[in-house]
C-alpha cells in the first residue's frame, strides 16, 4: 500500500473527495428520477457513462501534464485514456435508450472489447520504443470516435451474432487475462514515477476486472477504479503545475539577481563616467598651465580621485562608518567639477559627518552632475550646515534651472525616472539615495524658490574629548 501513496503536498484526501462526489452526483441524479425497481438496471447502465467521464477526465489530465512537461509516456496514457474512455460514454449513453439492441449484440461488444483492448496494449507496448508525434488527445478522441462509429454502426445494422461458445468463465478469464496485461505494460512505463504507474495499473485492473465479472461487483470496482484513476491523474497535473511555478519563482529570482547586477554595473559606470571627466579635465588644465597653487590643488584631487576609482572598480565591500572631513571630500568634487568648466560656489565649514568617505563623495558628485546637466549653464551652489534640529550635517546642492517637474516630484529617486527630452538615463539620484541609506541619512529633494535643491542629511561625526589622559567619545 505504501507503494500506492500520492507523495505529501501533492495530493491529499480532499481532492480524492472532491473527484468522488463530481462522479457520484450525476449518477444519483439520475438513479433518483428512476422507480425503484429500475435503480439496478439503470445503475448497471448508468456505469459506462460514470467510467467513462472518468477516463476521459484522467485522459485530459494527463494531457495537460503532457503538454506542460512534453513527457512522452503522459502523451501516449492520454491517448489511450481517450481511445478508452469516448466508445466507453457511447455505449452507455446507447444502453440508456436502447438496453434490448445491448443485450442482443453481447457477442459483438465481446469482439469489439477484446479488440479495444488488444490495441491499447499494443499502443502503451509501442510507447516505450517510439517517441510521439502530434497531439495525443485530439488523435485519442478521433480514434474512439471512429470506434465508437463502427460498434453503433454494428449494433444496429449488424446481425446478432451466436453467442459465444466458451464457457461464461472462459471469456471472463479473457478479458481479465487482457486487463493484466495491459495493466503490466502501463508498469513497465519507467519514465513515469514508480507511485503514478502503481495507481494507474490498479485502477485499470478495477475497471477491467470489475467490467468481466459484471453485476454489482462491476458497479463498486468501476467507482473505486474512475476515482483512483482520475485522482491519480489530478495529482500528477497538480505536480506538474507546483514544478512549474518553482521553476518561474527560480527564474524569477535568478532573473532579478542578473538585473540587479546590471543596475550596479551601470551605476557603477555612471559614477566612472563622472569621475573620468572630471580627472581628464584637470590633466589638461595642468598641460595648459596654471599657477602653481592651482597645479598642487588640481593634482591633489587628481590623485584622490584615482585612488576613490580603484576602490570603485574594485567593487570594495562598505567598510565601517567613521568621521569624515566634509571639507576634504566636498572640496575634492567641487574642484572637479570646477575643472570642467562648471561654476560651483562652495564655501569650507569645518564640519564632519559620521559616514565613509567615498559613499558622501558619489552622492555630491552625482548631485553635481545632475545639477550641471539639468540645471542649465547659471551657477550651482555647494553648502554644507549643521541641522540643529536633527543633531545631524546637511549637504546641499542647488540649481538655478527649471526644476523638478510637479507630477515625477514623487518618483525623482525611483530607477530610470527622468524629465521627458532629458539626456540622463534616471540612474544617479536613486544610486545617490540608496547609498545615503546605507550611510544611515536621507537624500531629499528639499523645497526651492527657483531651480531644484537637493539636501543629503547625514549623522554628526562624534567628537573627541580628552579626560585624564584617556580619549572618551562624545555626541
Amino acid at each position: 500500500m505504501k507503494a500506492l501513496r500520492i507523495p505529501l503536498g501533492v495530493w491529499d484526501w480532499r481532492g480524492t473527495g472532491l473527484v468522488l462526489v463530481l462522479l457520484l452526483a450525476p449518477l444519483l441524479a439520475t438513479l433518483s428520477l428512476v422507480p425503484g425497481s429500475d435503480v439496478l438496471s439503470t445503475a448497471m447502465s448508468a456505469r459506462s457513462l460514470l467510467v467513462g467521464t472518468a477516463v476521459l477526465a484522467a485522459g485530459v489530465f494527463l494531457y495537460l501534464h503532457w503538454r506542460l512537461t512534453a513527457s512522452d509516456p503522459s502523451g501516449w496514457l492520454a491517448l489511450v485514456l481517450a481511445v478508452a474512455a469516448v466508445p466507453q460514454l457511447a455505449l452507455g449513453a446507447f444502453a440508456l435508450t436502447h438496453p434490448d439492441e445491448v443485450a442482443r449484440q453481447t457477442t459483438w461488444l465481446f469482439v469489439f472489447r477484446m479488440t479495444i483492448l488488444l490495441a491499447l496494449i499494443a499502443t502503451v507496448v509501442l510507447s516505450r520504443r517510439v517517441r510521439f508525434r502530434g497531439d495525443p488527445l485530439a488523435v485519442g478522441l478521433l480514434v474512439g470516435l471512429s470506434i465508437a462509429s463502427v460498434r453503433q454502426l454494428v449494433l444496429v445494422q449488424a446481425p446478432a451474432l451466436p453467442a459465444v461458445a466458451a464457457p461464461e468463465l472462459l471469456t471472463m478469464a479473457g478479458l481479465a487475462t487482457l486487463t493484466a496485461v495491459l495493466a503490466f505494460a502501463v508498469v513497465q512505463l519507467d519514465a513515469l514515477p514508480r507511485w503514478v504507474r502503481l495507481r494507474v495499473a490498479v485502477a485499470l485492473l478495477l475497471l477491467g476486472l470489475g467490467s468481466a465479472v459484471g453485476g454489482t461487483v462491476a458497479l463498486v470496482t468501476g467507482l473505486f477504479g474512475a476515482v483512483l484513476l482520475a485522482g491519480t491523474a489530478a495529482a500528477v497535473l497538480h505536480l506538474a503545475i507546483e514544478d512549474e511555478k518553482r521553476q518561474v519563482a527560480d527564474l524569477s529570482e535568478r532573473l532579478y539577481v542578473v538585473e540587479s547586477g546590471l543596475r550596479q554595473d551601470q551605476a557603477r559606470l555612471h559614477e566612472i563616467d563622472a569621475t573620468v571627466a572630471g580627472i581628464a579635465s584637470a590633466q589638461r588644465l595642468i598641460h595648459a598651465g596654471v599657477g602653481a597653487d592651482r597645479s598642487d590643488a588640481l593634482a591633489a584631487m587628481m590623485h584622490a580621485e584615482v585612488e576613490r576609482l580603484q576602490r570603485l572598480i574594485a567593487d570594495r565591500t562598505p567598510s565601517r562608518r567613521r568621521n569624515v572631513d566634509l571639507d576634504d571630500v566636498v572640496g575634492q568634487i567641487v574642484l572637479a567639477h570646477r575643472a570642467r568648466g562648471r561654476h560651483v560656489d562652495w564655501e569650507p565649514s569645518g564640519l564632519s559627518a559620521l559616514g565613509r568617505g567615498d559613499d558622501i563623495a558619489e552622492i555630491v558628485n552625482v548631485l553635481l552632475e545632475n545639477a550641471a546637466v539639468h540645471g542649465g549653464p547659471g551657477p550651482i551652489t555647494v553648502s554644507v550646515a549643521e541641522d540643529l534640529a536633527s543633531r545631524g550635517i546637511t549637504v546641499s546642492v542647488a540649481d538655478t534651472g527649471p526644476g523638478i517637474p510637479a507630477e515625477l516630484r514623487s518618483q525623482v529617486f525611483e530607477w530610470g525616472v527622468h524629465r521627458p527630452g532629458s539626456p540622463g538615463q534616471g540612474i544617479g539620484l536613486h544610486v545617490a539615495a540608496e547609498v545615503a541609506e546605507q550611510l544611515g541619512g536621507r537624500l531629499e529633494l528639499a523645497p526651492s524658490s527657483a531651480g531644484a535643491r537637493f539636501a543629503l542629511h547625514l549623522p554628526t561625526a562624534p567628537r573627541e574629548v580628552v579626560s585624564s589622559g584617556a580619549v572618551a567619545w562624545a555626541r
